[in-house]
């Protein structure tokens, strides 16, 4: 039964699963959902579950926004090899603008992005499909319109941030993007919490060792240096964090320094991201 084979995913108890299969069975509880489900929809309904959620975080002392995503286009892959998956590329004001800093043979562009955890959807013929949206600055999805290499980069990293974050094995080689289609699904809209932390990622290919390359991090600011190799990254971050907290790692085999940032508590409440969020910075060679 398709019903009994979805909540085996759900990783329930043997009992739970009996319970809910039950309840399925019923007209009154098929109702209600249906009932719940149509509230949901309702954008009237939506805006009051949101002010609502807005309110209760406020109590907390967190400011909270949610992140509706602006439909862009989508990439059609599969999940190791078997099902079927999409990635929406899409757009929010809320998010980082891309930045771009030359360097000798190209470009290092910071693309920062928020996604949430993926969902499943029934297509055609009943088949059961992944759907996972991945949000960038409006200013993001107009430069990959007026460029394809910049469209490419865009989609590596939206692929990236889906593998990266959910662990799952997409096959990107044969990844291609849907003509005439800007988004897959039914949009999925979450609130965005001050995170705990903030994770920058920086690709250096020919960088033997930590200590071959000098961190500092001055306000808003994180400066990398190198001399042999020739490196200077000077990145903007989005709000002020706590250096003294911060711990950077070096990985020898892919050749990343992965640098972990908290936020300062008087800067969190002015600014909004994505738990987990990842400011990716890349090398576009030119």
């Amino acid at each position: 039964m398709a019903a009994a084979a979805g909540l085996e995913e759900l990783q329930l108890t043997a009992e739970e699963a009996e319970r809910l299969t039950g309840a399925f069975r019923d007209e009154r509880f098929r109702a209600l959902l249906a009932e719940y489900a149509a509230e949901l929809a309702d954008p009237e309904q939506r805006r009051l579950y949101e002010a609502e959620v807005v309110a209760l975080e406020r109590e907390r002392g967190v400011q909270a926004r949610f992140v509706h995503p602006a439909p862009g286009y989508v990439l059609r892959t599969s999940q190791a090899g078997a099902r079927r998956c999409y990635v929406n590329v899409c757009s929010n004001p809320l998010l980082g603008r891309p930045e771009a800093r030359a360097e000798p043979g190209g470009q290092r562009w910071s693309l920062p992005y928020s996604l949430a955890p993926g969902r499943e959807e029934l297509g055609r013929a009943g088949r059961r499909r992944l759907i996972y949206d991945v949000v960038f600055h409006p200013e993001a999805l107009r430069l990959a319109g007026r460029s394809a290499r910049f469209r490419r980069l865009l989609s590596d990293t939206a692929l990236e941030a889906v593998q990266g974050r959910f662990g799952l094995e997409l096959d990107r080689a044969n990844a291609a993007a849907l003509r005439g289609t800007a988004y897959k699904g039914v949009p999925h809209r979450r609130p965005r919490p001050v995170p705990r932390e903030l994770v920058l990622t920086v690709e250096l290919p020919l960088l033997g060792s930590a200590g071959q390359a000098a961190l500092e991090v001055r306000g808003r600011e994180l400066r990398l240096d190198s001399r042999r190799p020739d490196y200077r990254l000077r990145l903007r971050l989005p709000y002020a964090v706590d250096e003294s907290r911060g711990r950077a790692a070096f990985h020898k085999a892919s050749r990343q320094l992965v640098v972990t940032l908290p936020p300062c508590p008087s800067s969190s409440a002015k600014h909004a991201w994505s738990p987990g969020a990842l400011l990716r910075t890349r090398k576009w060679i030119a």
